[in-house]
């Protein structure tokens, strides 16, 4: 099954120490209802910018992104990361890994 992805394209930023480009971008979470298996009623889900699983940000090595995640769904969301070196405003330079919105 091949996916489009609709979460919003890359703006801008600058960081102010480098100089370099930062890439932001907002993936809204949010119930959505997808047919999972064949002849099977749709399954009621919790995806991103209306796609699960969530989207594959590919980015060459030594590029800088901020991907800020805004939680629409009922309930609290883990985002979880991997390959990469994540830093958050709620922990100190780690490896995300379960960060709640």
């Amino acid at each position: 099954m091949t996916q489009t992805l609709i979460f919003s394209l890359p703006s801008s930023m600058t960081n102010p120490v480098t100089g370099g480009k930062i890439n932001y971008y907002e993936v809204k979470i949010s119930p959505l209802t997808q047919q999972v298996y064949p002849g099977k009623s749709k399954a009621k889900l919790v995806g991103y910018d209306g796609i699960s699983p969530g989207p594959t940000f590919y980015m060459e090595k030594g590029t800088e992104a901020v991907v800020r995640f805004i939680n629409n769904s009922p309930t609290s969301s883990s985002i979880h990361l991997h390959g990469s070196y994540s830093v958050s405003s709620y922990t100190p330079r780690n490896h995300l890994h379960g960060i709640r919105c």
